[in-house]
């Protein structure tokens, strides 16, 4: 009975507002890059190591119709 948490919460919109997820490229930090897609931000999408996962993360969010770019940062 799992529901992604737009189900659970009305966010606010985000339009004309960015953010940065640390850690974006998976687990809880891509749920939340993935988000404040939903919601109308751009995002760039952090990853410690492994660009091509941040890389993806950023494309899910381009094809909700958002700016989205990948940084691979130590």
């Amino acid at each position: 009975m799992a529901q992604i948490a737009s189900e659970l919460f009305d966010f606010a919109t985000l339009r004309g507002n960015r953010g940065a997820v640390v850690g974006g490229s998976s687990g809880i930090g891509r749920a939340i890059a993935l988000e404040l897609g939903r919601a109308g931000a751009d995002v760039l999408v952090h990853a410690g190591r492994r660009k091509s996962l941040a890389d993806d993360v950023a494309e899910e969010v381009r094809r909700l119709g958002r700016r989205s770019q990948s940084l691979v940062a130590d």
